[in-house]
């Protein structure tokens, strides 16, 4: 391993992490595609995980407060992109596992009002002859169905949005 390849490989790495914290796949990848040698780049990653530069444990803690706070993010969204993070498994679970059901309940709510900060509004449809029909596109159900489907999309699971529905919608 050449001396000059591995302070080039050192400066693209410190320069990747000065815009934000970033897994060690996320390195590894960055530092393949800047063509250096595999053992320059396992040598680079080596250091900076000895420096306490690369911490995925660390790493995957701060994504998940930071995410699920900011973002309003739930647990099955935060897991999918530490994942394609490269994040591995046992340590995405171990972090994910963390969070508490009252946490998510109290993030899916303040995503809801802060998407519906007027309320919810619900409109008085018009009457089907068709009893399941009319059921099933009333008014309260269509918007129930919106904001079910906003939440799952934003990683919450269908637990939580049944608690919220409950407290959002039925509750207005």
């Amino acid at each position: 391993m050449e001396e000059n390849q591995f302070d080039d490989a050192l400066t693209v790495a410190y320069r990747f992490l000065g815009y934000s914290a970033r897994s060690t796949s996320e390195m590894r990848r960055r530092l393949e595609r800047g063509e250096f040698a595999p053992d320059v780049i396992e040598a680079v990653i080596s250091d900076l995980t000895d420096k306490g530069f690369l911490n995925d444990n660390q790493f995957a803690q701060d994504w998940i407060e930071d995410r699920a706070d900011r973002k309003r993010y739930g647990r099955t969204r935060l897991a999918d992109e530490l994942r394609r993070k490269g994040v591995e498994r046992d340590t995405i679970d171990q972090h994910v596992g963390q969070v508490s059901v009252e946490d998510e309940i109290r993030r899916a709510t303040k995503a809801v009002l802060a998407r519906w900060p007027n309320g919810i509004q619900v409109a008085d449809g018009n009457p089907k002859p068709n009893a399941t029909y009319q059921y099933q596109n009333s008014p309260v159900n269509r918007e129930r169905a919106r904001i079910a489907s906003y939440l799952q999309r934003r990683g919450f699971e269908w637990s939580v949005i049944q608690q919220v529905l409950a407290s959002v919608v039925d509750n207005r």
